[in-house]
Parts: C-alpha cells; sequence; structure tokens
C-alpha cells in the first residue's frame, strides 16, 4: 500500500476523474448537440450510440475515481 499512496495520491485521482468526467460531460453536449441539429427527429441508433455509451462510461468512471480517490487518502490516513 504504501508503494502504491507514493503514486497515486488524492490529487492525482482527483485529477484523473475530473477529466473522465469532462471529458463524458462534453461527449454528452456533443451527442445531444448532433441530435439537437437534425431538428431533435429521429436517431440513428448506431452514430448516436457510439457517442453516448462512451460518454456515460466516461461520466461513471469519472465519478468512481473521484470516489475511490477519496476513499483511498482515507486508508492512507496516519493513526495517531
Amino acid at each position: 500500500m504504501d508503494r502504491l499512496f507514493r503514486y497515486i495520491t488524492l490529487e492525482v485521482g482527483l485529477a484523473i476523474g475530473a477529466v473522465l468526467s469532462i471529458v463524458g460531460l462534453a461527449t454528452s453536449v456533443y451527442a445531444v448537440g448532433s441530435w439537437g441539429a437534425q431538428h431533435f427527429g429521429m436517431l440513428d441508433y448506431s452514430r448516436t450510440m457510439r457517442l453516448v455509451i462512451p460518454a456515460a462510461l466516461s461520466l461513471t468512471l469519472g465519478a468512481q475515481t473521484i470516489f475511490a480517490s477519496f476513499f483511498m487518502s482515507v486508508l492512507g490516513l496516519r493513526r495517531r
């Protein structure tokens, strides 16, 4: 655990989680924007799912990384 805490700190985990969340949010906005460009009509499912699935995955992984970073930092606290 000590070797892990040397390389992966709270700040690194928060930064990676934030980047993943921002990528997922940007991809989601792009997917809705491309749907809006078609006047919110019928969707081409293969094209839409190629955007929505990675966006949802990035959002989920970003949130999980942030929460795991907080949990790992609590595990790394020294007791008095």
